[in-house]
């Protein structure tokens, strides 16, 4: 088994798959990994209005390494600046960089580079002054 083990190794060496029979994994599951992006994006100050969709694809090596990192689609919900969008991409890119190993995708038992896409959802959130007024309005409409 072990010569035609190599040879799939040479064979898939050169191929970064779409699909895989055995897709590459975050360590804990799709739970975990967006637990790390909620924990790990820091909505850059320069776009802190900017309500937007990006997505990055990266390449899941063999090893469960991160590499290849590139920002494929970006679309604003509102107007922004060129600053802004670039600083959103910018920050989903430095999040994507930094995540721990994943378990690789698996083709015919031997671990295999698969690209993968992660779409990054920024949404703006309100600022605590007037969710504390909305919550005392909610409050006094109920007395």
């Amino acid at each position: 088994a072990r010569p035609e083990a190599n040879h799939n190794q040479e064979r898939y060496s050169n191929i970064v798959f779409k699909v895989a029979e055995v897709m590459p994994a975050y360590p804990g599951g799709p739970k975990e990994l967006m637990n790390y992006l909620g924990k790990s994006l820091k909505y850059p100050e320069k776009a802190k209005d900017a309500a937007a969709r990006v997505i990055v694809t990266f390449v899941v090596e063999d090893d469960g390494n991160i590499s290849n990192i590139k920002t494929v689609y970006f679309k604003s919900e509102n107007e922004i600046s060129e600053e802004a969008k670039n600083a959103l991409i910018e920050e989903s890119e430095r999040v994507v960089s930094n995540m721990p190993n994943w378990t690789p995708g698996k083709q015919n038992g031997e671990n295999v580079p698969v690209n993968f896409t992660l779409p990054i959802t920024y949404m703006p959130t309100a600022p605590k002054e007037a969710k504390k007024t909305e919550a005392n309005a909610a409050s006094n409409s109920e007395k």
